[in-house]
């Protein structure tokens, strides 16, 4: 299909709907285009009368909201680079972000959750003006501010809003950076990924493609704006197939579930834990989902098998991808064959291209043998912002190298293997912990599961469970042998069992191994 270039293409198609058409319902507030567009001319021509230009950068921190989704528009439109901050991160994540983007302006509110945003930013205000200065953040000049109260520093969402001085028109290429998504980082400070016009808008297409999305449907979008999956596979993808879409300030399963049912939601996607949560309620019945037909998700074989007979998803796709390709790389199309989408997590899109790669020799790996995911095509970041030594570290020639163990069959369809640095050496075997942890979700008294490698005197390393139980569950470590046993090779069984009541996690769901290994070389093995 013909699709926008730009987000400036993308706002001209929008301007043809009608103004009454629903965009989106987030909470309880539903969002027409005749006032969504009427808020990105004007956020558009303020931030213009604020001298902001093409390629400058402007923050934004706060939860799913519409004024999320006209900030990107906005922005997109007048050439600047949209700059999302985690809305869970605390003043020092949060400042680093802001001073390593440059940021110009940033768009917040007041509070969430337990965040308290004014208090934190107004900590960086050096104090005594009407304007906002700070020493520690010297780009950052300008706040606007969403919500009933405000620091006297901040202008009003309604006020930049509501700015008529009109709009400088600004050509856009496709190939021009429009978002910088800050990777969620373990270890060390993320980076940030430069993303462009053309690459997050033709990855939305192509996932939508692959979904087979039709005019009548309706997009329920689990996962948080902040984070590129939520953007591009869910929100950008609704816009461009002229679809409504449905959130959450932030994700709870029983919210989740009540959307779904109230809204009849067509497509629900996330990481596998927003399906696993929304099963694991009380009250959740298989018909509450009957209105679902696909969506998309991370995770197993079994996995995909649980949400297909729990939640009735019959079409549900499993998918590769990283901040770093827009994001997406790989997806079944629904049309593919069965044993495809179970287990794959399909093939390249038009005009991409993925290989496998011999992680130390950089040697090209034929089909079946499992080595380094690498691609390359549209969707690939241009750099990583102000750091040339990371760019150049995790490109290979022109391939962009993802650090996923996984393997192609003679049909190009992916099959995702694990983490590079998570893959677990037991006595001269390696395997994938994801291999064991898709088994024991199955299990009826595990809620969640990692399995790591712990060092081991004489195997090298040995696998350990470490598992959060279901309410009022009694789980013990031969129960989990005797589970496994006959299922999968002996090496693999895990030969410790560590019972926990929550994960250390990332802020895009997944857990953080690295954490949870200094927690146990302490355990005597």
């Amino acid at each position: 299909m013909n699709h926008a270039h730009t987000f400036g293409e993308l706002i001209t198609e929008l301007k043809k709907r009608q103004s009454k058409d629903l965009c989106c319902v987030i909470e309880k507030e539903e969002s027409h285009y005749g006032k969504i567009l009427f808020e990105v001319e004007g956020l558009s021509s303020y931030l213009q009368s604020l001298g902001i230009q093409k390629g400058d950068r402007v923050a934004i921190w706060v939860p799913n909201r519409v004024e999320w989704v006209i900030a990107l528009l906005a922005t997109g439109q007048i050439g600047a680079i949209l700059v999302p901050i985690n809305c869970r991160f605390k003043a020092s994540e949060a400042k680093y972000v802001l001073k390593h983007s440059e940021s110009k302006v940033l768009i917040t509110q007041s509070t969430f959750l337990t965040n308290q945003y004014e208090e934190m930013v107004m900590s960086w205000h050096s104090g005594g003006h009407d304007h906002f200065t700070s020493e520690e953040l010297p780009n950052l000049k300008h706040l606007i501010w969403i919500g009933e109260t405000k620091p006297k520093q901040a202008i009003s969402w309604e006020e930049a809003v509501a700015c008529n001085l009109g709009n400088h028109e600004v050509v856009c290429k496709p190939d021009d950076p429009v978002l910088i998504q800050y990777t969620s980082g373990t270890t060390s400070f993320p980076k940030g990924a430069l993303l462009t016009h053309y690459g997050i808008l033709r990855n939305a297409i192509d996932v939508g493609v692959r979904m087979h999305i039709k005019p009548k449907d309706k997009v329920f979008c689990a996962g948080p704006f902040f984070h590129i999956g939520g953007v591009t596979m869910q929100v950008i993808l609704s816009l461009l197939y002229n679809v409504p879409f449905y959130s959450l300030s932030h994700f709870t399963p029983r919210k989740a579930l009540d959307m779904v049912k109230k809204y009849k939601c067509t497509t629900y996607s996330g990481i596998d834990s927003l399906f696993l949560l929304v099963m694991e309620l009380e009250e959740f019945q298989r018909e509450d989902f009957a209105s679902v037909r696909t969506g998309w998700t991370t995770g197993t074989l079994e996995t995909v098998k649980l949400i297909r007979e729990k939640m009735g998803i019959k079409d549900i796709l499993l998918v590769f991808g990283l901040s770093e390709a827009s994001p997406n790389v790989a997806i079944c199309d629904i049309s593919d064959p069965e044993e495809k989408k179970l287990a794959s997590c399909g093939r390249a899109h038009p005009s991409c291209e993925i290989a496998i790669i011999d992680p130390l020799t950089n040697e090209f790996l034929p089909p079946g043998n499992k080595g380094e995911i690498v691609t390359k095509g549209y969707n690939v970041m241009s750099e990583y912002f102000k750091n040339e030594i990371e760019t150049e570290k995790t490109f290979f020639q022109s391939w962009l190298r993802t650090g996923d163990l996984g393997s192609l069959d003679e049909d190009g369809f992916l099959y995702f293997h694990g983490r590079i640095k998570e893959i677990i050496r037991v006595g001269g075997e390696n395997f994938s912990p994801e291999e064991v942890e898709g088994i024991l979700y199955e299990h009826p008294l595990i809620e969640q599961v990692a399995l790591l490698g712990i060092p081991n005197e004489n195997y090298g390393e040995i696998p350990v469970a470490v598992i959060r139980q279901k309410a009022k569950a009694s789980f013990e470590l031969e129960e989990l042998q005797t589970y496994l046993k006959g299922r999968i090779a002996g090496y693999k069984i895990p030969k410790k069992l560590v019972i926990v009541n929550e994960f250390p996690m990332t802020e895009s769901g997944k857990i953080k191994k690295n954490q949870l290994k200094e927690q146990l070389f302490s355990i005597k093995i």
